[in-house]
């Protein structure tokens, strides 16, 4: 089962309740979210998770959801922030419009810092908001690093999504704010080389990627029929964990 877009609706209510109807995922699935969330609680100081991948339609937004449910539904309070200010694919998957207030009207102080919460116990979002002409910019000014510190001792996890690494130089100046950086590839879908390359990128810009998780794992390899997400420990500080 692959989770498509559109397949989350939403609801706003009275402009700060974000109601979800979120889909029944397949056991095989849930049980990837489950594995990758055990892995990121043992670790140590790693609370500020950024989400990303190499290019576009990897799942990295997808991934930054259900991950950032998963931690609610273990008893967690935690945040999704939509960190794609260029294109955002969060949103789109939720249903949610371009109208709403975010994290690019509080950076260009258009609007106070804007946090809905929603339906689901412990899970809170902040929404991308409207396209910026100038996103790099916005996110390179003091006031999203100490946002993102504030937001730190208000919440057990804080997970936000990404544009791709490849695309845009905003994810690695995210990535200079948060503890790690968890980087999701589509199996049989980027090259190596590019993987690696976006590894690079981050860590010469002072980001950590604490690991890579495997989307759409053919089911020859993951022994599921259908969509599984595999988590396993990648790269941290250049070199490869054994």
């Amino acid at each position: 089962m692959i989770v498509k877009k559109g397949e989350c609706d939403m609801v706003l209510k009275n402009n700060d309740t974000i109601t979800l109807s979120i889909p029944e995922l397949a056991p095989a699935v849930k049980e990837s979210f489950m594995a990758l969330r055990t892995n990121l609680l043992f670790m140590k100081d790693t609370k500020m998770i950024a989400i990303t991948s190499s290019l576009a339609n990897e799942g990295k937004s997808v991934t930054s959801f259900h991950l950032a449910l998963s931690f609610a539904n273990a008893g967690k309070k935690t945040l999704l922030i939509d960190g794609d200010l260029r294109r955002s694919r969060l949103c789109k998957y939720l249903g949610i419009g371009k109208e709403y207030p975010g994290l690019s009207e509080f950076l260009s102080q258009q609007h106070e810092e804007k946090v809905f919460s929603t339906s689901i116990e412990n899970l809170s979002l902040m929404l991308s908001g409207k396209c910026p002409p100038n996103p790099s910019e916005l996110l390179i000014q003091d006031n999203f690093p100490a946002m993102m510190e504030k937001l730190r001792e208000q919440y057990d996890y804080v997970f936000i999504d990404t544009p791709p690494v490849c695309s845009a130089t905003d994810a690695t100046i995210i990535a200079r704010a948060v503890d790690g950086v968890l980087l999701v590839v589509r199996s049989d879908y980027v090259k190596r080389k590019v993987i690696e390359k976006s590894k690079r990128i981050i860590t010469r810009n002072e980001g950590r990627v604490i690991g890579v998780a495997l989307n759409r794992l053919d089911q020859h390899h993951a022994g599921y029929y259908g969509y599984y997400g595999y988590y396993g420990y990648g790269y941290e500080h250049g070199s490869e964990k054994k």
